[in-house]
């Protein structure tokens, strides 16, 4: 069986039947040791000759179980820069730094000249008082220290939530832009008589007006789902030698702005969303009412600079700020899509409304056949680019990270042309993460099913992206000796085969991604156990990265089968659209069709599989287990959703119910009697009584995505059948379950839920 212990290498995957607690945690422990890349920056350094030198900086992620948290540390890379015989860099590893833990960062941000940071922490006071504070260093020391929550101009700093947060040095390096909280007025109860302190005295009766009476109770709306503490933000400005901070005052009332940058002459540019008439959810969720907005801290106005009926984000300048890029997509409809990006010349003036130019459009069908397959399937970036340097510097070229297929890519955009390049690293298929580009450096992480996280660092040629050359900095031997426990092969499927294609679109396919435990004994007849595991979303995306949940699952010996069922990003939008008002069917034979593939190929045990899945994930579980009840041996659903009925109206984001369900959703529907009558006939408990699968429930009390009344009401629905089911709840969670405990104890009482229902 696996050995443990650092340096140690495991030999082979666990016997699933043979499965304890111990091992399955040992196998978490493994597996989740692994850290991952999240952030890197290019930095000059010197050098002497001919030889120029580059510090590559980078911040990593961990799941430290022990004490119950992500931690984060730091690591520098220092690479030497050689000229090839044909005149090319040569990249050369001298030195990696030891890992140095870093604690309570939001921003850690590099002026454009490269001799100071920014550096934003959260830390607790000697009251216990949550405060922030900006530091900012040079290259010898910290030179000072502003106490932001003393300012007293607005309320927190927004980190960087893929959302809203945004840090940037001016060009000149005398300010930095940044979004905020909205100052939260005083309330107080109609009753109260709390003195004045001696502050408030001294600013006499402007103390008193500023405290609202019998407003303490005011329903305040928040931007839903892991954005509960976003209510109204406003874009700031802070004077590096003052400290004095200057808040954007010209801002329309009914947005939210975020993703902030410089423009040319002190020009801002944000992203604003709009909150009327009520806020829905907006994590991940890009089709949000919003707009790109220009303004100055000088000025009064604010000018919307997009186009009407549309949902913007990720705004980046080139490095001479001449040109402006967004992305779009039309307003409402589900909640990820394919995007527009769009180019604003900022030369040509003036810059309005309507000046904005498509440089790369949605792409609707891009495998009509299999000499299709390669063909770029569209844009699908995800979430903000937060501070990272994105642009060639020949001011043509921009890159952005997306999907191709079941791969996460970084592609490069001429912004002329159009024309729409992917990185490719390397001939064993990567899916890559952009991380920094300086000059024509670009940073990646990289990562395969079979090996977690590594850095590339390559120059890349306009015009000519596949001659790029790439390398490796440092190496990961512990990685590279656990992946062999496994391997992995990607299926495409084709509905036709069981005549469940969409009558519009009967040339799309899907993929699968399956992880195959190695044999213990190559002449051992016994085939794994399959966990067929289909993704949230329903509009994301299983890449062919490094991943958690299967890699301790392969891990345990279980083989594990990852659909990309139609719906899913990365293969055009009409693949996206198809799935709108066939939620609990197309979905559904895609996965059934790719779990009889792999089973009928002879690779796992088909006498013993699993669904496994969360939020969407765990609706198509209580499909599957209901439509095909003697199929599986148990169940494990991660805040499923069961009654689309009674989640309609309690979900942040009731649209995505009514349009996934093929309605058409504006803020004043309800669910009328003939809507009510479609969401149940896509919903899971359609089938409850055919249900004979044994079900574990890992339900997040604070999640306001899925409800966890979706979960319990399910759970009491079985109880009521006399199905086995056994519920988790965890009170602090919403809906990732993404807290190091709760993810851990939750994948392993599901493991061991599997292994415990596994017939000899």
């Amino acid at each position: 069986m696996p050995t443990t212990g650092e340096g140690s290498e495991p030999k082979m995957p666990f016997v699933p039947k043979e499965l304890t607690a111990e091992k399955v945690v040992e196998a978490y422990r493994r597996v989740a040791g692994q850290p991952a890349v999240a952030s890197g920056t290019i930095s000059s350094a010197g050098g002497t000759g001919q030889k120029p030198v580059q510090n590559i900086r980078t911040v990593w992620s961990q799941r430290d179980i022990d004490r119950k948290e992500k931690t984060h540390f730091s690591k520098v890379y220092t690479i030497q820069v050689d000229k090839g015989s044909d005149g090319d860099p040569i990249y050369s590893n001298i030195s990696c730094s030891l890992p140095q833990e870093i604690n309570n960062v939001l921003w850690d941000v590099e002026s454009p000249s490269e001799k100071k940071r920014a550096v934003i922490i959260k830390q607790k006071d000697k009251k216990g008082e949550d405060k922030q504070f900006v530091e900012i260093w040079n290259v010898r020391q910290k030179v000072k220290t502003i106490d932001m929550k003393a300012l007293d101009k607005h309320g927190d700093v927004v980190g960087n939530d893929g959302q809203f947060g945004s840090v940037q040095w001016s060009p000149c390096e005398e300010y930095l832009l940044y979004v905020a909280e909205k100052k939260k007025p005083k309330t107080a109860s109609f009753f109260e008589s709390k003195p004045l302190s001696d502050e408030e005295k001294e600013k006499g009766d402007s103390a008193q007006e500023a405290t609202i009476k019998g407003d303490e109770y005011v329903f305040r709306e928040t931007w839903g789902e892991q954005l509960v503490e976003r209510h109204r933000t406003v874009v700031c400005r802070l004077c590096i030698k003052t400290s004095v901070v200057t808040v954007l005052t010209q801002v329309p009332d009914d947005i939210s702005p975020g993703q902030a940058l410089w423009g040319p002459e002190n020009a801002v540019v944000f992203v604003g969303w709009s909150h009327e008439p009520y806020r829905l959810g907006l994590k991940f969720c890009v089709e949000r009412k919003s707009f790109l907005y220009k303004a100055t801290f000088e000025g009064e106005g604010c000018e919307k600079l997009s186009e009407e009926d549309c949902a913007v984000r990720c705004p980046s300048f080139s490095p001479d700020f001449s040109r402006l890029v967004y992305l779009d997509t039309p307003e409402g409809g589900p909640h990820n899509q394919c995007s527009r990006l769009l180019l604003i010349d900022w030369k040509k003036q003036p810059v309005k409304q309507g000046s904005s130019r498509v440089v790369v459009d949605i792409v609707q069908s891009p495998y009509k056949t299999d000499a299709d397959k390669d063909k770029f399937p569209g844009l699908y970036t995800w979430a903000d680019l937060g501070t990272q340097r994105n642009w060639l510097e020949d001011n043509v070229h921009v890159l952005l990270p997306s999907y191709w297929r079941s791969s996460s890519a970084v592609v490069v955009i001429n912004t002329n042309t159009g024309d729409v390049s992917r990185l490719q690293p390397g001939a064993c298929g990567w899916s890559c993460g952009l991380l920094d580009v300086k000059g024509y450096n670009v940073l990646l992480s990289c990562s395969l099913p079979d090996r977690p996280a590594v850095l590339m660092l390559g120059q890349v040629k306009p015009g000519k992206v596949k001659e790029s050359k790439w390398t490796e900095l440092g190496s990961d031997q512990e990685g590279v000796a656990l992946c062999k426990l496994y391997d992995w092969q990607l299926f495409t499927l084709d509905p036709k085969t069981v005549q469940a294609a969409h009558p519009d679109c009967d040339y799309l396919k899907f993929e699968a991604l399956l992880y195959l435990p190695v044999k213990v004994d190559k002449d051992d007849g016994r085939k794994p156990p399959l966990v067929l595991f289909p993704h949230g979303g329903p509009h994301s995306t299983f890449d062919c990265g490094f991943a958690l949940n299967p890699t301790v699952l392969a891990y345990c010996g279980f083989a594990v089968l990852c659909v990309n069922f139609r719906g899913s990003l990365g293969f055009g939008q009409d693949g996206i659209t198809s799935l709108l008002s066939h939620i609990g069917d197309f979905d559904v034979k895609d996965c059934k069709l790719a779990m009889d593939k792999v089973c009928g190929e002879n690779l796992v045990d088909s006498k013993n599989v699993f669904v496994y899945g969360g939020s969407h994930g765990g609706f198509l579980s209580g499909h599957l287990i209901g439509q095909y009840p003697d199929t599986f041996k148990a169940a494990s659903m991660r805040n499923p959703v069961t009654n689309l009925t009674s989640r309609v109206w309690t979900s942040d984001k009731p649209d995505k119910i009514f349009t996934e369900a093929g309605e058409k959703f504006d803020y004043k529907s309800q669910a009328s009697e003939n809507i009510l009558a479609r969401l149940w006939k896509a919903s899971p408990v359609r089938y409850i009584d055919n249900v004979k699968t044994p079900v574990m429930l890992n339900i997040g009390l604070k999640d306001m995505r899925v409800p966890p009344s979706q979960g319990l009401e399910y759970y009491k629905m079985l109880k009521a059948r006399g199905v086995s089911v056994r519920c988790l709840t965890y009170p602090d969670s919403n809906h990732s379950l993404a807290e190091v405990e709760v993810e851990a104890d939750s994948l392993v009482n599901s493991i061991l839920w599997f292994a415990q229902h596994i017939s000899q």
